[in-house]
């Protein structure tokens, strides 16, 4: 088989530090998927990125890295641009900070095919439409004007491998790829991947902490720990006979259980009846309201004191904007009764007082935790505005919290970027939790952290709530952490409810082929057996 990739003796250093990438060997062949795999900080993106030069400045790189016979360590400029985007394509983790915030999506698709190909105008509108329905956007045509934020976070994911997949690549470096997606998605844009590969007999490095998708794509895998490849083979060798104990870890690692049974006279925290967001359609020059994009569209459910309702469906479902619509941050139409007290009508500053009991932890706590502040200010500044620390040892708050959330208090005056996905999770949760909310709205709060990382912040949650008596509204597409957390669950598509239950109801008897359809996904079952599961 031909090698597109071939990696010798590679090792990556930055400054003093130990080594990221510490003497690794592996290769890639046309055809074939290979798979990077382990934590947050093994090394696996920093690989990634020496194969077309990528790395700061400051990374001290020996070895080598082969691109069809052509060493990329220490390539001319001219090597790298003809190789960058055409030769080598990547899909990043997080696609909103991968994309132009400021260029609608036919532009950014656009500049790909215009600089690699020279397809320029209305002569790349055809193509680009094609790729954005390959990688299942809907209704692509519509969506080319619009700008990366008014797509879900599944949707420019989707943007981004079409991008990646414009110029017909032959070799694929896919860099947690599938981590936004939701499991229906996911499973079609693996499906996808596969099939154009096995057409174009394009190379695929594929690297992800999920072991699920691993064993649905992978050819061979390669896990790393620490910087070191310290188990390789086959995927099917590596699944049914893992030599080494980390592998085993990792195989390990899954969120299992189900929560504990809430006591029968636990007070009503949250309930909403007929909850609509509905976005106006303008068209025209006077710009008239022509229809409506129904985001949810009569919603109704009730969450109780120590009790989880957990929120699933696939990108675009409406699960995120249901959320902000409870926590009044968006505009909606319905009741919304919290602690007993209806809050739609409320203005902002009725409502401040509310806000110290519901807090929100958001999907992606890089973007939601200050750069600029000290991991100790970004979780007392709750107290301030809510007038807390009158009489108390604010010091002493942010210490207890952290202890409580799995932290050390010397933490407190580093910054966040000082820390893996992880710990900033938990910082984030600690700065919801130290105002001792009553309900606490989590959306995809581990969706992009490693699966062992997954299983504690589950453990986490469930000792939190277990000892506060905390209401969860959960929002995920990982079905697998939902039947972990969730009392009742409630099943999204397209604005609407389609499904509501108890966990046990909705996985062991789905009533609907949607749900038996997300559940067959995530579990990598048919979809006639996802009743029995």
């Amino acid at each position: 088989m031909t090698k597109v990739l071939d990696v010798k003796n590679l090792t990556i250093a930055f400054n003093k530090d130990a080594p990221a990438v510490d003497n690794i060997s592996f290769d890639v062949n046309a055809g074939e998927t290979v798979a990077l795999v382990g934590e947050s900080g093994s090394g696996k993106s920093v690989t990634a990125l020496s194969s077309v030069k990528l790395l700061p400045d400051s990374a001290n790189v020996s070895g080598s890295v082969q691109y069809r016979g052509t060493e990329m360590i220490g390539a001319d400029a001219a090597t790298l641009r003809r190789v960058r985007g055409n030769d080598i394509s990547f899909i990043f983790q997080e696609p909103m900070t991968s994309l132009n915030p400021l260029h609608v999506i036919e532009k950014q698709l656009g500049e790909s095919l215009a600089l690699h190909q020279g397809v320029r105008g209305a002569d790349a509108r055809p193509r680009i439409i094609e790729l954005l329905e390959q990688v299942g956007i809907r209704n692509a045509e519509s969506r080319l004007n619009d700008y990366p934020h008014q797509l879900s976070g599944g949707q420019r994911q989707r943007v981004m491998i079409a991008m990646a997949l414009a110029n017909k690549p032959d070799l694929l470096i896919a860099d947690e790829p599938t981590t936004a997606l939701d499991v229906t998605i996911q499973a079609q844009v693996l499906e996808l991947l596969a099939d154009i590969q096995k057409r174009e007999g394009m190379g695929m490095l594929f690297i992800t902490h999920d072991l699920g998708v691993v064993r649905k794509i992978a050819d061979r895998v390669c896990v790393m720990q620490h910087g070191k490849i310290v188990e390789s083979g086959n995927t099917g060798e590596i699944f049914d006979n893992p030599q080494h104990p980390y592998t085993k870890m990792l195989l390990d690692a899954e969120p299992t259980g189900t929560p504990e049974t809430i006591v029968d006279d636990a007070p009503e925290v949250l309930s909403a009846k007929d909850l609509r967001v509905w976005f106006p359609i303008k068209r025209g020059l006077l710009r008239k309201t022509v229809g409506h994009v129904k985001a949810v569209n009569g919603a109704d459910f009730t969450i109780r004191a120590g009790e989880t309702m957990g929120v699933v469906g696939e990108s675009g479902s409406g699960k995120t904007t249901l959320a902000l619509a409870v926590m009044r941050l968006i505009s909606s139409n319905g009741e919304i009764m919290f602690q007993g007290r209806d809050v739609q009508g409320l203005r902002n500053k009725e409502l401040t007082p509310l806000r110290r009991d519901m807090q929100m932890v958001f999907q992606d706590p890089f973007g939601s935790l200050s750069p600029r502040m000290t991991v100790g200010e970004i979780i007392a500044e709750g107290l301030g505005v809510h007038g807390l620390e009158q009489g108390q040892d604010r010091e002493k708050l942010v210490s207890d919290i952290l202890v409580e959330v799995g932290l050390t208090p010397d933490m407190a005056h580093r910054y966040p970027h000082e820390f893996s996905g992880g710990q900033r999770q938990r910082i984030a949760i600690a700065r919801a939790m130290i105002l001792k909310p009553k309900l606490v709205v989590l959306d995809e709060p581990t969706s992009a952290l490693d699966m062992t990382v997954q299983v504690q912040i589950v453990e986490l949650l469930l000792d939190l709530q277990k000892k506060y008596g905390l209401a969860y509204l959960f929002i995920s597409h990982d079905l697998r952490v939902v039947r972990a957390l969730s009392h009742q669950v409630l099943v999204m598509k397209q604005g609407d409810i389609v499904e509501t239950g108890t966990g046990s109801e909705i996985f062991n008897a789905p009533k609907t082929e949607y749900t038996r359809a997300l559940i067959a996904a995530a579990f990598n079952l048919t979809a006639s057996d996802a009743v029995s599961q």
